[in-house]
């Protein structure tokens, strides 16, 4: 009988769909939007009821595309973003509200001093096996931001978006480690109680991540969606764990994955080397380790200068185009990026986003080239904060890397040559690397490998000189800012 794997990433953006039959070329099925609810005082939500109908039209699209294929065993995976708080009342079997704060939500901020008085003295590492920065994007802030004052219901669940599909899939709540973050021990993948207690949940509040095998499909998702009676499903991944899976990384070998926002840092040799890097974070992946770090900067800062400063949402590849013609440093204008406060490698949710320099005769161009700019300083700076000198290989990976003008500054900026990964989708390809992986299906998980295309992009040796100068800037703009943000 033919056998499928298909995975769907449940992404900030955007629901996005692949399919793959061992020995075939990767599907890709399809993708849908998902709309980001801002609101005041750094409200950011998702709905569910809108990614649920999402996921169900790209699961048809999947049925339909298996029975074309004559596929009668199939595998789904999911991964997605993480630190969405979605409540899920156990006896309606839905959410408490259908709106959830996600990731990008900084309204809990009132919990980071509580999370990093918790973690002093090096708790964290004693909790969790690695360096947990306190930030508003964890899990565990807004867990400790709801629960404040509050006592929860044993009937509420608290769960990412892609468990709530699982769960509605299968009839379990179960999910993977490296999607509850902020609250497990690194080393073992289970929860830390010290962490819940902090959170003011229970263990019954949250998924099972006990290592388990797939579960069936039930009978009524799988008639709706038309899939294979044999049907297994995955709990979901981090989006960040799928792609470190799917980059098919090696020792030493660096990586920027660059979504709305962005995530870098390096792959070890083995899992248990050493402590990490101070305020950087250390996660297993096959027996490798990771030491990374998550930023609040990247495509949402192109997306929040396009809709809230030009007014206007498309025209990037004219934008980009003439931002070309402007000379390296915007002449004189400097953008720090911190829209939404900063994680890696600041972590201060206080910091604040700057234009400097400001002239009348900068226009739209030199407004976008600045924040390609800042961008990518900032990543400099978070490689800076790894040991020894930046990456001599650094893998670069995600939507953002579509701006070709963007991948030049980046590679300019950093002094190295960086290695563009065109594939829509390096966490999919990881979902289902992951489960060939706890399949044994060893053999498959590299001919995954051969989907991994790329394209070298060198530092522009005319623009080193003024990168060296406008990074020295941004560093000491960084400065004078962080006393203005803080009084």
């Amino acid at each position: 009988m033919k056998r499928a794997f298909a995975a769907l990433d449940l992404g900030t953006s955007n629901l996005k769909l692949v399919a793959w039959i061992p020995g075939e070329k990767v599907e890709f099925l399809g993708s849908l939007p998902n709309e980001i609810q801002a609101g005041p005082d750094g409200a950011c939500r998702c709905g569910f009821k809108e990614i649920h109908t999402s996921a169900l039209k790209m699961l048809k699209t999947l049925g339909q595309w298996s029975e074309a294929a004559g596929v009668r065993e199939l595998s789904l995976g999911f991964c997605g973003h993480v630190s969405s708080l979605l409540a899920w009342d156990t006896r309606a079997n839905a959410p408490v509200e259908d709106g959830a704060p996600i990731w990008m939500d900084t309204t809990c901020r009132g919990s980071v001093p509580v999370l990093r008085a918790f973690l002093e003295g090096g708790r964290d590492l004693l909790e969790l096996g690695t360096f947990l920065p306190a930030a508003t994007n964890w899990l565990a802030t807004k867990l400790h931001h709801a629960a404040a004052g509050k006592n929860h219901s044993h009937d509420i669940l608290f769960l990412q978006f892609h468990d709530a599909l699982h769960l509605l899939l299968t009839g379990k709540a179960r999910s993977h480690f490296s999607s509850q973050i902020s609250l497990v021990d690194h080393r073992s993948g289970a929860y830390a109680p010290a962490l819940l207690e902090f959170a003011g949940v229970s263990l019954g509040q949250l998924p099972d991540v006990a290592s388990h095998p797939a579960l069936p499909l039930l009978d009524r998702p799988r008639r709706e969606c038309g899939l294979p009676k044999e049907t297994l499903v995955y709990p979901g991944l981090g989006d960040y764990y799928g792609a470190f899976l799917g980059l098919f990384l090696g020792a030493g070998d660096g990586f920027c994955l660059a979504h709305t926002s962005e995530q870098a840092g390096i792959c070890n040799l083995d899992k248990d080397k050493g402590v990490p890097p101070k305020g950087l974070i250390r996660i297993s992946v096959l027996g490798r380790s990771f030491d990374y770090g998550s930023t609040t900067s990247g495509g949402a800062n192109v997306n929040w200068l396009q809709k809230n400063i030009l007014g206007r949402e498309n025209g990037l590849v004219d934008l980009e185009a003439r931002a070309c013609a402007v000379p390296p440093g915007s002449e004189g204008l400097m953008h720090l990026p911190y829209l939404s406060g900063e994680r890696a490698p600041l972590w201060d949710e206080a910091r604040r986003g700057v234009f400097a320099g400001l002239a009348l005769h900068h226009g739209d161009a030199h407004l976008f080239r600045a924040v390609l700019e800042g961008v990518a300083m900032a990543r400099r700076q978070l490689f800076e904060s790894l040991p020894g000198s930046i990456p001599a290989r650094i893998t670069l990976a995600g939507g953002s890397t579509v701006n070709g003008l963007w991948n030049r500054i980046r590679a300019s900026i950093l002094g190295q040559p960086v290695r563009v990964l065109r594939h829509y989708g390096v966490s999919l390809l990881g979902t289902l690397r992951h489960m060939l992986e706890l399949e044994g299906c060893r053999e498959h998980s590299e001919l995954l490998r051969q989907e991994l295309k790329f394209e070298s992009v060198e530092p522009e040796t005319a623009w080193r000189s003024s990168y060296e100068a406008s990074y020295r800037r941004f560093l000491e703009l960084q400065q004078t800012m962080a006393r203005w943000d803080h009084s």
